[in-house]
């Protein structure tokens, strides 16, 4: 399976309407990419450690996230996430899962 993986900060109008969001790639405000880590094994681990899953086209998922749940993906999975300090602690951030054909 080829698949991305990005998370990022989500766009304004994709939080107030987070359960339509049909458009993997017009979600973030910026796709940043999370390193190293396989589609498989992100989607064995995201329903427990992500909330509020949606379904955004056939094969790609959208969760929200805070900095600590994406340190522990980090700890976790052994990935990387560039940046991941920079990210304010009391924000709600996103984690989109792309499957890509």
């Amino acid at each position: 399976m080829m698949s991305s993986i990005f998370y990022g900060e989500i766009k304004e109008d994709k939080l107030k309407t987070w359960s339509e969001n049909r458009n993997p790639y017009d979600i973030l405000v910026e796709n940043n990419r999370v390193e190293r880590l396989g589609g498989w094994d992100f989607l064995f681990i995201a329903k427990d450690l992500f909330t509020d899953e949606v379904q955004v086209d056939w094969g790609s998922f959208a969760y929200k996230c805070t900095r600590k749940q994406l340190q522990k993906l980090v700890s976790e999975m052994k990935c990387e996430i560039p940046k991941i300090q920079e990210l304010d602690p009391d924000k709600v951030y996103g984690i989109v899962f792309i499957e890509e054909s």
